[in-house]
């Protein structure tokens, strides 16, 4: 899957440079103690559910957000495959950063020059 990836995102960068876009692609990754992995096998955690869902915030947003922080970016657009239909309050949390009604971007709270691009917003379970 890792290849599969990488793979498709060296295609994206290119496509953008012949398109005269200058973009960077960077891969932000959680800190070894908050992976899936250790925290499942190695730590005993349950996995995710609807309950109790530890891994967004250690997976998907602190990952983004330490990244950011990092980099010291003045602005940015972070592709995530977020979906309306997952959950009640992850439907609400969307609605609320929309930045265009039917759009595919968000605001990020707490990044004020970083935006959200939700390509697969829209999809049904099944397209995904």
């Amino acid at each position: 899957m890792r290849d599969h990836v990488r793979k498709t995102l060296r295609g994206l960068r290119q496509e953008a440079q012949n398109d005269g876009l200058n973009i960077r692609i960077k891969i932000a990754q959680p800190i070894l103690s908050d992976r899936y992995f250790v925290k499942v096998i190695g730590r005993g955690y349950p996995p995710p559910t609807n309950k109790f869902r530890w891994c967004t915030d250690r997976l998907r947003i602190l990952p983004i957000q330490n990244f950011l922080k990092a980099t010291g970016s003045a602005a940015a657009t972070v592709v995530i495959g977020t979906r309306l239909g997952e959950s009640v309050s992850r439907d609400r949390i969307l609605a609320k950063h929309r930045m265009t009604s039917g759009g595919f971007f968000f605001n990020q709270a707490g990044l004020p020059h970083t935006r959200l691009f939700a390509p697969i917003v829209d999809f049904e379970l099944t397209d995904v």
